[in-house]
């Protein structure tokens, strides 16, 4: 069980997007239909799928490129960025970061703040590189 305001939100969105994952998986083994998940829940989840990122990163070691991926969950706007909340991928910034959106579309992402003992970390997305597009997505509690 998680200790920290940190990990409980780390376990959480680490809990949507693996639920999410199991569910498209039964979906397309067919061993579950949408059609068996209650109305109210595919409401709810239609509502939240905007919100779970995927987040990527490369980073240069040696004469390699290792890549790593992520789960991450929109916490905010700031006005200017969206705030994205997920597990760091390193134990320092890799030299590239991008998140892509439920929509697909990829963009650019920079690492706010890190804490990489408690191995978090918040990333940062202009929303001038985001497309106008995406927003329709979202909807509140989120904007």
């Amino acid at each position: 069980m998680a200790s920290t305001l940190e990990g409980v939100i780390v376990k959480f969105a680490d809990r949507i997007a693996y639920i999410n994952h199991d569910i498209d998986d039964a979906i397309r083994a067919g061993i579950l239909s949408i059609d068996d998940i209650p109305k109210d829940i595919q409401k709810k989840a239609k509502e939240m799928s905007g919100s779970v990122v995927y987040i990527s990163g490369q980073k240069k070691i040696e004469k390699d490129t290792e890549i790593k991926k992520a789960s991450g969950v929109i916490l905010a706007d700031n006005g200017s960025e969206l705030l994205i909340l997920s597990q760091t991928l390193w134990n320092k910034e890799p030299s590239e970061t991008a998140v892509t959106f439920v929509d697909g579309s990829k963009c650019e992402a920079a690492w706010k703040m890190c804490d990489y003992n408690m191995g978090i970390g918040l990333l940062a997305v202009s929303k001038e590189k985001i497309k106008k597009s995406f927003f329709d997505i979202l909807s509140p509690p989120f904007f």
